[in-house]
């Protein structure tokens, strides 16, 4: 058998791994092409135990080399100290004065809930004392009269778990527990004693369990789920496919309440009915929009819809109609150009817009009465990491952080911005090094933007370890200015960290979105490659110093780009990677991804999957550079066994001349709700194996 880590001159990585498991021929004809699958038996259920004791087995063993590394005990201590450089604040909400937040702490594990009011802070939940195992808070929402939090906990890394309620002034439960719920849903409140939340369906063998949610409402010491309100087979509801999510907003001060249809995709489905609809369970759905109008984001005011589309502009238009008028006309009020529109919200005093440019964040406000928008000037350029109207809709809430600064929290009122007393701690050693920003010149001229993080002793005329970050889905920008410890780490160490904001992203709108997904992800590989001779250009780094790296989605970008390109590349690391999307139907989360990915069970959905397939692509390449594929063990987005069946095949053909190493996690999902130790070690050992990579030959 082949061995998972092949012994390779000049390195620190030299021993060998448990043996990969054994090839079981497989073949098949799908839409005229021959696929080759030996490990296609990773898949099945039934053999999920031995796939996943090898996983545990190998992970062992890639943690014992990596601990070898050079580098890895200093990497360690920077990236503690860039995270733990003090208090972080997130998720901040205000209700009835009191200031909600998640306040991590230097020394914690995970967020705590706390509330602050007249300036005394009182942790309402801490998980880490809360359950047996380890949990997190993935999300929270405050009631109306401040009062009762419902607060989402998961374990384990995962992010299906429970919603709790809790009194905030005692910090007990008061109702029963709902669940199981998806981590991206909060609960929204109709009153302070009644609630809408989307549901995942009862756990059953086989069945993907991110298929069939439902919303329902449910009011205190009612027996669940409650009442459904939409979603597949709700019955006098409108039709909803088992892959969609169905999700509910309430908006302050209006009569309508929204329902939406979503998932991996970047439009929704929306749908409007009156709150005493909800409120009585017999909501009259009205369809507003379906994918086809490409709407984005979407919010009321009074009796006035506004809409975000790019189905006639790629920069987006905001359309607003009045939901009295049964014919619902729309007009537009605003249309997106170089600033690229985002996403709306509703506050007591007017509309926010949100948009970007060049990758930071701009803030728009128009107030009640006026069809004009002016500019928030924003303190600094930056991304608004997360945002909330509370108070009943008094104010916007925001927080806002640049690359070499942490999150600063901001109240917005009537279009004047004020900063709130919840400022996260940057890393005072960080702020001397800088960012450059650049676009490279892909294979058919497009310009990429490009966002690099320098050290701040500039460039060295030998180059210097550098990593390629890549994205490039769901329209998601990759370029904004974010703030983050283990990047400055990096930076503190001496090496180049540049973001490349290829073609599927969001960076120039939907088009760009467009011409970098489905079957047009080549497009985006080559953008990618292009970033990667950029930086060789312009004299940062060398061939044999570039380390591309991947997450999730990423993976269908960065590995088929350094297939294409391995002489480009000194390592590659794959992260919780999108590696197998041919098998996206069999596969938990998979049909979920068809919207974006495309749909394998169709002829254009599947030969689209098929070019962007790093697991297929692997027999036809020549090369691979060293690679680290890390996973976390409670993934329910992307199954491990992606990660499993590409290293295998990946030692089959080149495991003689390249390494591979496989690093698992068993209390970790896909990164949502992990824990900071945990974190920690693994970006330890990815920045010591990507150090390793480009100084193993000095």
């Amino acid at each position: 058998m082949h061995m998972l880590l092949a012994a390779v001159a000049g390195s620190a990585l030299t021993a060998a791994v448990p043996p990969v498991p054994v090839a079981e021929p497989f073949e098949e004809q799908r839409f005229g092409i021959t696929i080759q699958d030996p490990y296609r038996w990773m898949e099945k259920p039934e053999r999920a135990g031995e796939v996943r004791d090898w996983l545990v087995n190998a992970g062992q063993h890639a943690r014992e080399e990596l601990s070898k590394l050079p580098e890895r005990e200093k990497f360690e201590e920077l990236l503690n100290l860039a995270n733990r450089a003090g208090v972080s604040y997130t998720s901040a909400q205000i209700s009835n004065q009191r200031l909600f937040y998640l306040r991590l702490d230097p020394e914690a594990r995970v967020s705590k809930l706390v509330v602050r009011k007249d300036g005394v802070e009182r942790v309402v939940l801490d998980p880490a004392t809360s359950s047996a195992a380890l949990a997190a808070i993935n999300n929270y929402t405050v009631s109306p009269d401040g009062g009762t939090v419902a607060v989402h906990v998961a374990e384990g890394g995962g992010e299906a778990g429970e919603v709790r309620f809790l009194d905030v002034e005692s910090g007990r439960e008061i109702a029963p527990r709902i669940g199981p719920v998806w981590g991206e849903f909060p609960v929204n409140w109709l009153s302070s004693r009644k609630v809408v939340y989307t549901r995942m369906a009862d756990p059953q063998p086989g069945v993907d369990p991110i298929l069939n949610m439902r919303m329902y409402t449910i009011g205190f010491g009612e027996k669940g789920p409650g009442i459904p309100l939409l979603g597949a087979g709700v019955p006098n509801a409108p039709a909803f496919e088992p892959r969609e999510f169905p999700t509910f907003y309430n908006p302050a001060s209006t009569r309508w309440a929204m329902g939406f249809g979503t998932g991996a995709r970047a439009d929704s489905r929306i749908l409007v009915t009156r709150i005493d609809e909800v409120l009585a369970g017999t909501p009259k759905w009205r369809s507003i929009a379906e994918y086809a109008d490409q709407v984005r984001s979407a919010t009321i005011v009074g009796d006035n819809i506004y809409l975000l589309s790019s189905k006639t502009n790629s920069s987006r238009t905001l359309l607003k109609g009045s939901l009295n008028d049964p014919e619902l006309k729309l007009r537009p009020i605003m249309e997106g150009g170089e600033v690229i529109l985002r996403s709306i919200s509703e506050a007591a005093d007017g509309l926010y817009l949100f948009a970007s440019k060049g990758g930071a964040e701009k803030l728009f406000f128009q107030p009640n009465g006026s069809e004009e928008f002016r500019e928030v000037v924003l303190p600094f350029d930056g991304a608004i990491s997360s945002w909330d109207v509370g108070d009943q809709g008094r104010s916007l809430l925001m927080g806002l952080t640049g690359w070499l600064r942490n999150r600063t929290h901001y109240r917005v009122s009537g279009g004047i911005i004020q900063p709130v007393n919840l400022k996260s701690a940057s890393w005072e050693a960080g702020s001397k090094h800088s960012v450059i920003t650049d676009e490279a010149i892909s294979s058919d001229g497009t310009r990429v933007p490009m966002a690099i993080l320098m050290p701040a002793e500039g460039k060295l005329p030998a180059g210097r370890p550098t990593i390629l970050h890549g994205y490039g889905s769901y329209g998601l920008l990759n370029t904004e200015p974010t703030y983050s410890g283990n990047n400055l780490a990096w930076l503190e160490q001496g090496g180049v960290f540049a973001y490349c904001g290829t073609r599927g992203g969001g960076e120039n709108g939907r088009a760009w979105h467009e011409a970098g997904r489905a079957a047009n992800k080549p497009n985006a590989h080559a953008d990618f490659i292009a970033c990667a001779e950029r930086l060789i250009q312009l004299g940062y780094a060398k061939p044999s110093q570039i380390t591309a790296i991947g997450v999730s989605a990423g993976g269908q970008l960065v590995s088929p780009a350094v297939m294409k390109r391995p002489d480009l590349f000194a390592g590659m690391i794959l992260r919780v990677a999108m590696l197998n999307p041919a098998r996206l139907e069999t596969a938990e989360n998979g049909a979920n991804q068809f919207a974006e990915a495309g749909d394998p069970r169709t002829e254009d959905g599947f030969k689209g999957l098929v070019m962007q397939d790093s697991y297929l692509m692997l027999e036809g390449a020549k090369d691979i550079p060293d690679t680290l594929l890390t996973i976390g063990l409670n993934d329910r987005r992307v199954s491990p066994w992606m990660s499993g069946k590409f290293a295998a095949r990946a030692v089959a053909k080149f495991g003689g001349q390249r390494r591979v190493l496989v690093r698992t996690e068993a209390e970790d999902g896909h990164g949502v709700g992990s824990a900071r130790d945990l974190k920690i070690q693994e970006m330890a050992d990815i920045y010591a194996f990507a150090w390793n990579q480009a100084t193993k030959a000095d």
